[in-house]
C-alpha cells in the first residue's frame, strides 16, 4: 500500500507546460494532453477509498493495524505515506495556483486539472478521517507528529487565494464549489483530530476570588 501511494501521480506543472506548448504547435489534442495529467486519478481514489472502507464503523482493530502490523517481521505505519501523498497533492495544487495567479481566469483545461487534484485530495481527507474516528488515539498521535500540518497550512493558503480568484467569473463557479467541498472535508477531518476526552490533572475552577468574586 505504501509503495502504491508513492507511485500515485499528482499535478505536474512542467509536464502541463510542455503539453500546452505541444498543443499550441498542433502536435497533440486537448483531450490527449488532459489524459497525461494525473492519468491514474481513478486508481488513486480507489486505493484510498479501499483503506477508508476497511476502517468504516470505527473498526479499531484495523485502524491500529494500519499503524503497526503485530506479528510481521516488518511493519509499515501507513499513516505516514498517506500524509506524504497528501502533502505532494497540496504542493502540486499550489504550484498550479501560482501558474494561474497572474492570469485573470483559469482556462477550462486548468479547471479540469484542478478538479482532478481536488477530487483526490477530498478522498485522502475522507480516508484520514476514518483512520482516526472513534477516536483512535494512536493514529491521532501519529498524525499529530507527522507533516500533516504542513499540508493543512498549505491548503488554507490555497483556499484563501483561490476563493477570491474563482469568485470573479461565473464560468469558474463549478470549480469554486469543488474547492469549498474540499475545505469542508478538511474541517471535518480536523474536528476528528480533536475527538476524545481531555482529562486535566487538576480541576479548573470557574469561581473568582477577591473583590471580583460572585456570590
Amino acid at each position: 500500500m505504501a509503495g502504491l501511494m508513492q507511485s500515485c501521480s499528482v499535478l505536474d506543472l512542467n509536464a502541463f507546460e510542455r503539453q500546452n506548448k505541444a498543443e499550441g504547435l498542433g502536435m497533440v489534442t486537448v483531450e490527449g494532453s488532459e489524459e497525461k495529467v494525473m492519468p491514474d486519478k481513478d486508481l488513486t481514489c480507489d486505493l484510498f477509498r479501499f483503506l477508508q472502507l476497511l476502517c468504516e464503523g470505527h473498526n479499531s482493530d484495523f485502524q491500529n493495524y494500519l499503524r503497526t502490523q503485530t506479528g510481521n517481521n516488518t511493519t509499515v505505519n501507513i499513516i505516514i505515506p498517506t500524509v506524504d501523498f497528501l502533502l505532494r497533492v497540496q504542493e502540486s495544487i499550489s504550484d498550479f495556483y501560482w501558474y494561474y495567479s497572474g492570469k485573470d481566469v483559469i482556462d477550462p483545461l486548468g479547471q479540469r486539472n484542478f478538479s482532478k487534484a481536488t477530487e483526490v485530495a477530498k478522498q485522502v481527507f475522507n480516508t484520514l478521517t476514518e483512520y482516526i474516528q472513534g477516536p483512535c488515539t494512536g493514529n491521532q498521535q501519529s498524525l499529530a507528529h507527522s507533516r500533516l500540518w504542513d499540508a493543512v497550512v498549505g491548503f488554507l493558503h490555497v483556499f484563501a487565494q483561490m476563493q477570491m480568484k474563482l469568485s470573479r467569473d461565473s464560468k469558474q463557479i463549478k470549480l469554486l464549489k469543488e474547492l469549498m467541498d474540499l475545505q469542508k472535508d478538511m474541517v471535518v477531518f480536523l474536528l476528528s483530530m480533536l475527538e476524545g476526552k481531555l482529562r486535566p490533572e487538576k480541576p479548573i475552577s470557574n469561581k473568582l476570588s477577591g473583590p471580583w468574586a460572585i456570590s
